[in-house]
């Protein structure tokens, strides 16, 4: 048995349902290796397969789910003897990568469990009841908004049950992605002013937990991380000479050029201005 819907609804930026259905596999039905071009999340509903993504190995079966993020090579395929049956749903969008992400899901972290969950199945289902409307010619704005709003549900419900029972992973693969975070919210929020623990909120990790992984995996402090973003920045830019040594020291998320200066010198060994001169002089 299959049901599968493509949806045509283009109107919302923010997350727009590509696709769902369900699907009561054959035995060894597989698909791929291939990728996807938008996100895709299965909810498995009875039996068991296999799941391949990144050169890892999942055997999965009734009350898992796995999601394949867009660009990202994947293969999976339904037991022999006992396949599975699943419910799934594509969507795409500017807050699409920012949900999963809060649910803690990507391409490092693909699985969850939803067993005993009936709200997690209940929005695929309606999902796929107001879809068979589209695919009759019955859409109009109200039904439109009613698969959005299934959407945002069964997100939700996703995030919720994300953040009870924790997508599995292994203990390794779990620090390297916290690190892996952290390190990218540090290159994105260096000029901003902001505390490691306003950081490890931002990640729902607590901040000694977070200082300790960062440490152990880099062996230095987020702190230090920082420091050194900040100053190769502004190392950077002192080769601009439309910016004043203050300027440079905003840019960088110091407010106070004194604080900028003290910083600097402690890295470079040097005070900003003979920096600068030296840049000048070579």
């Amino acid at each position: 048995m299959l049901e599968k819907h493509y949806i045509r609804q283009k109107d919302n930026t923010d997350l727009n349902v590509y696709r769902c259905g369900v699907e009561a596999c054959s035995p060894g039905h597989s698909w791929g290796p291939g990728v996807r071009d938008h996100y895709l999340v299965h909810a498995i509903r009875e039996g068991q397969g296999v799941l391949q993504i990144g050169g890892r190995s999942w055997r999965l079966g009734a009350g898992d789910g796995f999601i394949l993020p867009p660009d990202v090579l994947a293969f999976w395929q339904a037991d022999a003897e006992t396949p599975w049956t699943y419910s799934w749903v594509g969507f795409h969008g500017l807050r699409a990568a920012a949900v999963l992400e809060k649910a803690g899901l990507d391409a490092d972290a693909p699985v969850f469990r939803h067993e005993g969950d009936e709200q997690l199945l209940s929005c695929l289902d309606q999902l796929v009841t107001v879809a068979r409307q589209e695919d009759a010619g019955r859409m109009s704005t109200p039904v439109d908004l009613m698969l959005t709003g299934h959407l945002f549900r069964f997100l939700s419900r996703l995030m919720t049950l994300c953040r009870e029972t924790g997508p599995s992973r292994g203990h390794d693969a779990d620090t390297a992605r916290h690190v892996r975070k952290a390190m990218a919210y540090l290159s994105r929020h260096y000029p901003d002013a902001f505390r490691i623990s306003d950081m490890a909120r931002a990640l729902g990790l607590d901040r000694s937990y977070l200082s300790t992984l960062i440490r152990k995996q880099t062996g230095s402090s987020p702190q230090a991380h920082l420091i050194r973003l900040r100053m190769e920045r502004a190392a950077f830019l002192m080769g601009n000479p439309q910016l004043s040594i203050a300027d440079i020291a905003r840019s960088v998320g110091y407010e106070d050029p004194a604080q900028f200066s003290k910083t600097f010198r402690h890295e470079y060994g040097q005070a900003p201005g003979h920096f600068r001169k030296g840049l000048q002089q070579n």
